[in-house]
């Protein structure tokens, strides 16, 4: 019988090598897996960790009222929560009240939610003295906010009370913006106006100042025209854009049909003319992160109005583009 043939050195080593090289592989594909578990819970920790600050840190309080948050728009305001939450990385409560709440009871309505900071619109002005009397050591904020007699920023005066911050509107910059809008809207031979009531006043020579810095800056060179009501186009005038404040008489629209529209308003673009192309809102949801970021640095503040171009303005895709160019900056 013959004897099977031993194998050779050669074949050993080889075999052993071989055996090795699948250990190693082994060891390198369990080491690779074992890092990428690591990552894995190392990432879910953080994850979780974040949720749970999120989740744990006092919120940003508004207080507002049903009606206001209707003409607004709702969606608008979930939008603006959503962002300004994700922004401060805290939760942002809603506190509704009624219109004419007393100050004592959009206070509570504020507190109601144990805030880091709360935020009054104007109208809810006295709401917020009251809150800062009862809870000082909380930051309370009034929106589109005026120096008052009591104290610079509107401190307030009562004995012990807390300080009462301001979130204000930057005008100067808004005009600003506004003609460089004005500028792309009008055309070369046509001229921005000014609409306003009869007996009413039109913007401030410092905030026409800015407006005409504005203007210049794109090019144009027109002087812009005020139009009150019951007074006729001048002569020669061609209107290529209307400016309207909070005081506009808006029942003269229909006298400047397609026109487009520069509106200073917070009302929800589905209630506005169908010509209106750039939107100025400064209402408090529009203020409510710049407003929360310098509350809780015990600061007041100042921002521009949230500027958009309308969508449904019947403006060209190039105009839109332009308009969202120069609102940016």
């Amino acid at each position: 019988m013959v004897k099977p043939a031993r194998p050779s050195g050669c074949s050993a080593v080889l075999t052993a090598s071989r055996s090795v090289a699948i250990v190693i592989r082994m060891s390198e594909k369990n080491r690779y897996s074992l890092r990428t578990k690591l990552l894995l819970s190392g990432f879910l920790a953080v994850l979780a960790s974040a949720v749970l600050l999120f989740l744990l840190r006092a919120p940003v309080v508004l207080v507002s009222d049903e009606q206001f948050e209707t003409l607004h728009g709702k969606r608008r305001d979930g939008i603006a929560r959503l962002a300004t939450s994700v922004a401060l990385w805290r939760k942002v409560e809603l506190a509704i009240v009624a219109p004419s709440a007393p100050p004592e009871a959009a206070a509570e309505a504020a507190a109601a939610y144990g805030p880091a900071c709360a935020v009054f619109p104007f109208r809810y002005a006295a709401g917020a003295d009251s809150f800062a009397a009862r809870f000082p050591e909380i930051p309370a904020i009034v929106t589109n906010a005026v120096p008052r007699a009591d104290g610079a920023d509107g401190a307030a005066g009562a004995a012990g009370a807390g300080r009462v911050l301001s979130a204000s509107v930057d005008g100067y910059a808004d005009w600003r913006r506004a003609g460089r809008a004005a500028g792309i809207l009008c055309a070369a031979e046509t001229v921005p106006a000014f609409l306003t009531e009869k007996d009413g006043s039109p913007p401030s020579p410092e905030l026409q100042a800015s407006f005409a810095e504005g203007l210049a800056s794109v090019g144009y060179s027109g002087v812009p025209i005020i139009l009150r009501s019951g007074t006729a186009v001048p002569v020669g005038a061609k209107i290529g854009c209307l400016v309207l404040a909070a005081a506009s008489p808006a029942a003269r629209l229909a006298e400047f049909p397609g026109i487009p529209l520069i509106i200073f308003t917070w009302l929800d673009s589905a209630l506005l003319p169908g010509n209106a192309a750039v939107v100025f809102d400064d209402s408090p949801w529009a203020l409510l992160l710049p407003a929360a970021r310098a509350a809780l640095r015990s600061e007041s503040s100042t921002a521009s109005s949230k500027a958009t171009v309308s969508k449904t303005g019947g403006l060209s895709r190039e105009m839109f583009a332009s308009l969202s160019s120069v609102l940016r900056k």
